[in-house]
């Protein structure tokens, strides 16, 4: 009796479809009230398994579920989190390419021309020369007929800025002075601070862009430091500037590079040949 109440207790836990199984089986072989007989101790035997089986395919609890979408939420958290600080990180790599921390963190000579500054860049390069030999090749810096970007003038001359990089000491151009002005496409350039061998800055005539270099000696090499400082009144203005920030970089460290090598060889010139 208490076998058939088990039995009884599992099969009702068990699907009418599942239940029905063995007695198809037995009814198509022919069998008669014997094979009746025999399906239900099959089916009471075969219980455990079915059961075991029906629970594994059954759709898990609703725990179950709100557990694994909490652990998906947590996973999206934390590769979102991981992205947006690689992304941050490398910005800051771009914006402060060849600076210290110290350099890029600091206030430099022309930062006063745009106090309101949306953006910055502070990029710089360790130059064996000393700054009177780095000074001419920033003053006469600007399209022809002065002595070029020293950048890819290739790329400089698709957006039609008559960029021609010299390997000479243009004379001519050696006295800048404030209120000289050149122009980089759209943008009209005034010399606003000029400190010979040591400070050259330049701000757009619309107030939003300034560019200052600052030459700084430190035994037998100078630092050239390189800083962009830009006004962003409009979205679209700060979403361009985002776009355009890893291809500025390209530019001005070919530019960075470029006065470095003129100036060194500028500098081993002038140095006497061994016997």
């Amino acid at each position: 009796m208490r076998r058939q109440a088990s039995c009884a207790h599992e099969i009702d836990a068990v699907p009418v479809r599942l239940r029905n199984l063995p007695r198809l089986a037995l009814r198509r072989s022919g069998s008669g009230g014997a094979a009746s007989h025999l399906s239900g101790l099959a089916l009471c035997g075969s219980v455990p398994r079915l059961s075991a089986t029906y629970a594994a395919l059954r759709p898990r609890r609703k725990g179950s579920i709100e557990s694994f979408l909490h652990l998906a939420r947590k996973q999206s958290l934390l590769v979102g989190s991981s992205a947006l600080l690689c992304a941050a990180l490398a910005r800051k790599w771009v914006l402060t390419w060849g600076a210290s921390a110290r350099e890029a963190a600091s206030s430099l000579p022309g930062d006063e021309l745009l106090d309101d500054a949306d953006g910055s860049s502070t990029r710089a390069i360790s130059i064996a020369a000393p700054a009177s030999d780095i000074w001419p090749w920033l003053a006469q810096l600007g399209p022809a007929p002065r002595g070029g970007a020293y950048t890819y003038d290739w790329i400089e001359n698709l957006l039609s800025l008559n960029m021609h990089s010299t390997d000479r000491v243009l004379a001519e151009f050696q006295h800048p002075q404030v209120g000289d002005t050149i122009s980089l496409g759209a943008n009209q350039m005034t010399l606003e601070r000029v400190e010979p061998d040591r400070v050259l800055a330049w701000r757009s005539q619309d107030g939003n862009w300034v560019w200052a270099f600052v030459l700084s000696e430190q035994g037998e090499q100078t630092r050239l430091i390189s800083r962009n400082r830009f006004r962003l009144p409009a979205l679209a203005a700060r979403l361009g500037m985002l776009a355009m920030e890893p291809a500025s970089l390209v530019m001005e460290r070919k530019m960075l590079i470029g006065i470095k090598q003129r100036a060194e060889q500028l500098v081993a010139s002038r140095e006497p040949v061994s016997a």
